[in-house]
């Protein structure tokens, strides 16, 4: 190896081990993590400008569930606890067709999801419905994008007979 060569990578491994101590630490601030999930999937979330972003805690009971619905926008979820049992009823695709259900347009599909996973709801009116067939409750974390400025981020709909 030559000493140009040398230098470089003693200049670059200088760089990131300073990297850390210029960092600017906080102060004066608090997070807490509320839920954490794994996606399996790619995720891809493109909304309208001047849209609302809705964060919600939601506990489903033994044998409830959220009635048939969907939203203006996508809604990204992470199962805290419990298992979630979803399922849905796809209106609109994209062209690789990669959505949590992994199926094809007009197709109900159900799947279910544990504490620690998380997934994209598509919303834009792929109507769904989630159970909660176990024994314990259900919290989901969830936040839903592309939600009217000051608008409802559900919204009701018939039961499309899955």
């Amino acid at each position: 190896m030559g000493r140009k060569r040398l230098a470089v990578l003693g200049l670059v491994g200088a760089v990131l081990l300073a990297a850390p101590a210029l960092a600017t630490l906080p102060a004066g601030v608090a997070g807490v993590i509320h839920a954490r999930g794994t996606v399996s999937e790619k995720v891809k979330v493109r909304e309208p400008k001047n849209t609302d972003f809705v964060t919600q805690q939601i506990t489903i009971q033994p044998g409830g569930h959220t009635g048939w619905h969907t939203h203006p926008g996508a809604a990204l979820v992470t199962v805290k606890s419990g298992t979630l049992t979803l399922t849905g009823l796809r209106h609109r695709g994209d062209d690789d067709n990669d959505d949590y259900r992994g199926g094809r347009r007009g197709r109900c599909e159900t799947q279910s999801f544990a504490a620690g996973q998380a997934f994209v709801d598509e919303g834009h009116g792929d109507v769904h419905i989630g159970r909660n067939l176990g024994t314990t409750p259900v919290e989901l974390w969830v936040t839903y994008t592309g939600v009217p400025a000051g608008g409802a981020f559900r919204i009701d709909a018939a039961d499309p007979a899955c």
